[in-house]
């Protein structure tokens, strides 16, 4: 493709089939890659495309890379092929969150489910009892998505679209301590946050263009 200046446009495209993949692939359609933490030691480019298969579902895996896209070419995450939509069961992966973007921008996450409970996206696992933990750890800091930036400045343009994510069993905070009168919240089903681990004054870090469009999000506990 090219665009208005005639320049050359090359797309680069990764698919990732958990059932009829393999890491040793090149990662095209024809030869999809197996797994999603495939991308965890990757920089993507501007611009690239990161497909998964409908029907996959891949377990205790965190989708994770570096790099960001810009304004006229945002990196995407999307369902490619026909069924349900993928699945990435966290199965009670404790912090950052099963889908973790860290000082990124221009990045776009569309039709995936997502849950991050300690025995799979379960409802027995859930509502055990006031005050009961069940199987979760006091400070369980459990996520669906996390958007994190830390003296980073402004982070642009983050679109989650159509995400189907249930079933984050977490807490709030250590589930004893408060900071200023309050438990502070530790769970979401999609968290954004400046953590401040290196944040200077001059940093400024903030989120800009925002959008959060056709999500389903339930089943988000913090006992």
């Amino acid at each position: 493709a090219s665009d208005s200046t005639n320049d050359l446009v090359i797309t680069i495209r990764y698919y990732i089939d958990a059932v009829g993949g393999n890491d040793n692939n090149i990662g095209s359609i024809l030869a999809p890659w197996k797994n999603v933490s495939k991308l965890n030691t990757l920089t993507i480019v501007p611009g690239t495309e990161i497909y998964l298969k409908c029907g996959s579902t891949w377990t205790g895996q965190k989708l994770k890379f570096n790099g960001s896209g810009t304004a006229a070419l945002p990196i995407k995450v999307d369902q490619y092929g026909t069924g349900s939509k993928p699945m990435l069961a966290g199965n009670g992966i404790t912090g950052e969150a099963v889908v973790y973007l860290y000082n990124q921008q221009y990045i776009e996450i569309n039709n995936l489910e997502i849950t991050n409970c300690p025995t799979g996206p379960t409802n027995s696992d859930f509502f055990v009892g006031l005050f009961q933990n069940g199987n979760n750890p006091l400070g369980a800091d459990r996520r669906g998505v996390m958007v994190a930036v830390d003296n980073y400045g402004t982070a642009n343009h983050i679109y989650l679209k159509n995400l189907n994510i249930h079933h984050i069993k977490g807490q709030l905070g250590s589930g004893t301590t408060t900071v200023n009168g309050a438990i502070p919240k530790r769970t979401a089903g999609i968290y954004f946050s400046v953590l401040g681990n290196t944040e200077t004054t001059n940093a400024k870090s903030r989120f800009n263009d925002v959008l959060v469009d056709g999500c389903q999000i339930y089943y988000c506990e913090n006992l």
